[in-house]
């Protein structure tokens, strides 16, 4: 008897770790992009101390978003397609599919997009990283990509039309996509508009300016 309640026992901690296991996974899942950054905004991840947010970075369920009295805070759900834009003085904690405000009264700017636009916004981050590192920017035109130039071009405008002048969203989905189809070469246009429309960006600056000498050095 001994033994089998040690047994019952054993098993009853190994299932009670496998699904404290699962709700950890869960709730440490990146579930937001975050695509507008400006003025004072802090992000805190469970029991970490809070830093200054940066665009073009993915954050996780949990994490605590505060922004301050000059700022303004956009996040794109990559699980719903749910774009929030958040504006002074709001505080909120990232969910999976949205954020939940912990003062009164606050709420977000929420914009849909559509599953073609949230496809290439999910490669983004990956983009990003190859041109800080200076990799995969190889100079070559892909053939067969005439008619997904086509659609991701006219996705590009459809979005640039609904958005505001200094939400890059627009150009960051170009960007994941003209680097996907490998046609690095075209991707200098969407990084000027980017440059234009938030020159005060210093991530956006950086990318623009790391582009630049790795094309110059092809």
């Amino acid at each position: 008897m001994k033994t089998s309640g040690a047994w019952r026992g054993l098993m009853a901690g190994i299932v009670l770790s496998f699904f404290a296991a699962q709700a950890v996974a869960k709730e440490a899942e990146e579930v937001g992009l975050v695509t507008l950054v400006q003025g004072s905004v802090q992000v805190g991840e469970s029991g970490a101390k809070p830093t200054a947010a940066v665009p073009f970075v993915k954050l996780l369920a949990g994490t605590k978003v505060e922004v301050k009295a000059d700022g303004r805070f956009q996040i794109v759900y990559l699980n719903s397609g749910r774009q929030e834009t958040w504006g002074a003085n709001s505080q909120i904690e990232v969910g999976d599919t949205e954020s939940k405000s912990s003062k009164a009264g606050k709420a977000p700017t929420v914009k849909q997009l559509p599953p073609a636009i949230l496809k290439g916004l999910t490669q983004a981050p990956m983009m990003i990283a190859d041109m800080r590192s200076r990799q995969g920017m190889i100079r070559v035109r892909s053939v067969g990509q005439t008619g997904k130039l086509e659609e991701a071009e006219k996705n590009y405008r459809d979005l640039r039309a609904q958005s505001q002048l200094d939400d890059v969203t627009p150009e960051l989905f170009l960007l994941a996509t003209l680097s996907q189809l490998k046609l690095h070469d075209k991707m200098k246009q969407p990084l000027e508009e980017m440059l234009a429309r938030q020159p005060g960006n210093a991530e956006v600056r950086a990318l623009h300016d790391s582009y630049m000498k790795q094309i110059a050095a092809k």
